[in-house]
C-alpha cells in the first residue's frame, strides 16, 4: 500500500510523531492507555489501564520503566467535542461517522500536526510517560546490547544454508552479542554475533539499520512461527535493544533518553565490604598458572571469590565463566519452600585502591541486567545451564548434574538473586555517578520482579 500511494523516499512514522495528533486537544480525558515495558526481561511486556480518567493512575515513577504505548481519549478542539486514539503500530482513529470530504480534511489536519515541530503537552500524568524519538546518530556511546523482547518470548531458529540447503541449525539466543566499541562511532555501531565457532560481523545505523560488515560465506535464515526470513530482515523487524551511557536505550530504532539523576540513588550502606587480601584486584582471572606465577602468585578475583563461595555451604555451585556464560558463578541453596539461585557477575578494578570506577561498574551492571534473559522461567534457565555444563563436569565446584536435575524437578519455587562483584566499589569512595549506575541497574532488576541487586565491593 505504501508503495502505491507514497511519492519519493519514505520511512515509517515514529511514535514520537504519531503522538502529535494530541496537539491542541483541550480538557483531555483518557479512556485507555497502554504502557510498553522497556525492560527486555520483565514478565510484563505491556500494561493497559482503562476507565474514566485513566491518566490519573499513572505515577511519575512509571516513566523510569515504561514508555508510551497506545491511547484513546476525548477532549475539545476549536470548541468541538472529539475523540482520538492511536495504536502502538502508529495507527490513528476516531469514533465518528463522517462523509468522505470531511474524513479527508480530518486526515489533512492530523498530517499537519504530525509533521509540525511542536511538542505535545496534555498537562496530565500522561506526560510522564517517555516517547521514543527518531534520531540519526547515537546521542551517547553504546555499552551493551541484548535481544528484542520478541526474540526472548518466541525463540527463533537460525539456519546456515549452503547452495540453498540447510547444513546447520542453531538457536539464535545462543549467540553472544559483542560490541566492537573500539571501532564504533556515534554514527554506526559495529558488533559480532558469536556462537558455535561462527562470528558474524554486523553493523547498525539509523539509515540502513542492520548490515553485514563482512559478507558471510554462508546464507543465514531465521525461522519464526513457521516463516523463514533472512537474518538481516529479522533484525530490522525485531531490532536489538541497545544500552547507552547512563542507561539510555535504543529500542525499535528509537531513542529513549536516560532517566533523570534525581530518579536514581543507591544506598551505599548496601555495599558489602570484603577483604581482597593477597588478591590482585585488577586481575579478574588467570588463563594459565604461568600468568599467576608471573604476578607474584597473587590470587585473581575469581580465585578469592571462589574460596569464599566454597566455604558458604551451598547445595550446588557452578563456575560458568566464559563466552555465553549465565554468570561467572551460579550458587544454589535448597530451602524448604524454594531454591535460591544467585548469579555472581565479576569485573576487575581499574586500579589497586577503591575509587570511582565508572566504566568497570557500568560493565558489570550490564552483565547482571542482561543475565535476566536466562531467568525468565524454569525451562529456559535449566536448558541454558545444561547446555553450558554438558561435557564440562569440572564446572560443578559443589554438587553434580544429578543434583541440579533434582533441584529443577523438585517443583519448588526458584528465587533468583543477582550479585555484582567489583573491588573498586566501597562505601567510603562512592560518587553520585556510581550511585546512579548501581541504582539504575537495581531498578531494572527489581522492575522485572526480582529481589534487589546485591553488591560486593571493598
Amino acid at each position: 500500500m505504501v508503495e502505491v500511494f507514497a511519492v519519493g523516499d519514505y520511512t515509517r512514522v515514529s511514535k514520537y510523531q504519531i503522538n502529535k495528533v494530541l496537539l491542541d486537544v483541550a480538557n483531555p480525558e483518557f479512556f485507555n492507555i497502554g504502557m510498553l515495558n522497556r525492560s527486555a526481561h520483565s514478565g510484563e511486556s505491556y500494561r493497559i489501564t482503562a476507565g474514566p480518567n485513566a491518566e490519573t493512575t499513572i505515577k511519575k515513577s512509571h516513566g523510569k520503566n515504561y514508555a508510551n504505548g497506545h491511547v484513546f481519549m476525548k477532549g475539545n478542539t476549536a470548541g468541538n467535542k472529539m475523540t482520538v486514539g492511536y495504536s502502538s503500530a502508529s495507527k490513528v482513529w476516531s469514533n465518528a461517522y463522517e462523509k468522505i470530504p470531511n474524513y479527508v480534511k480530518w486526515c489533512q489536519v492530523l498530517a499537519a500536526k504530525i509533521v509540525s515541530m511542536r511538542e505535545v503537552k496534555t498537562n496530565t500524568a500522561f506526560d510522564d510517560l517517555p516517547i521514543g524519538k527518531v534520531v540519526d546518530s547515537f546521542p551517547l556511546p553504546a555499552h551493551g546490547a541484548t535481544w528484542n523482547n520478541v526474540t526472548f518470548s518466541e525463540p527463533p531458529l537460525l539456519y546456515k544454508l549452503e547452495d540453498g540447503e540447510i547444513v546447520e541449525t542453531y538457536q539464535l539466543l545462543d549467540f553472544d552479542i559483542e560490541l566492537d566499541k573500539a571501532n564504533s562511532t556515534l554514527n554506526i555501531l559495529l558488533f559480532d554475533l558469536i556462537s558455535h565457532g561462527i562470528q558474524l560481523k554486523l553493523s547498525y545505523d539509523f539509515d540502513n539499520y542492520f548490515l553485514y560488515v563482512e559478507e558471510p560465506d554462508f546464507e543465514f535464515i531465521v525461522e519464526e512461527a513457521g516463516h523463514q526470513i533472512p537474518l538481516l530482515d529479522y533484525l530490522d523487524e525485531c531490532p536489538l535493544q541497545i544500552y547507552l551511557d547512563d542507561f539510555a536505550t535504543i529500542g525499535n530504532h528509537e531513542y529513549y533518553a536516560p532517566p533523570s539523576d534525581a530518579d536514581f540513588h543507591f544506598d551505599n550502606s548496601k555495599i558489602q565490604a570484603f577483604s581482597w587480601a593477597n588478591t590482585d584486584v585488577k586481575r579478574e582471572f588467570y588463563s594459565t598458572t604461568a600468568q599467576k606465577a608471573g604476578n607474584g602468585n597473587l590470587n585473581s578475583i575469581h580465585e578469592t571469590l571462589q574460596a569464599k563461595l566454597m566455604a558458604d555451604n551451598y547445595t550446588l555451585l557452578i563456575y560458568d565463566h566464559g563466552q555465553g556464560e549465565v554468570a561467572d558463578f551460579v550458587s544454589f541453596i535448597d530451602l524448604p519452600d524454594r531454591v535460591e539461585i544467585n548469579l555472581y557477575h565479576i569485573k576487575g578494578s581499574g586500579g589497586n585502591a577503591p575509587g570511582d570506577r565508572v566504566n568497570d561498574v557500568y560493565e558489570v551492571c550490564m552483565q547482571a541486567v542482561k543475565s535476566q534473559a536466562w531467568t525468565v522461567n524454569r525451562q529456559s534457565f535449566s536448558r541454558k545451564i545444561l547446555q553450558r555444563t554438558n561435557g564440562n563436569i569440572h564446572k560443578f565446584l559443589v554438587g553434580n548434574p544429578a543434583i541440579f536435575q533434582a533441584l529443577m524437578s523438585s517443583g519448588k519455587r526458584l528465587q533468583f538473586l543477582f550479585t555484582i562483584v567489583q573491588p573498586g566499589i566501597s562505601q567510603a569512595t562512592f560518587s553520585p555517578k556510581l550511585s546512579y549506575i548501581l541504582a539504575a541497574a537495581d531498578d531494572s532488576i527489581t522492575n522485572s520482579g526480582y529481589l534487589p541487586m546485591l553488591v560486593i565491593g571493598s
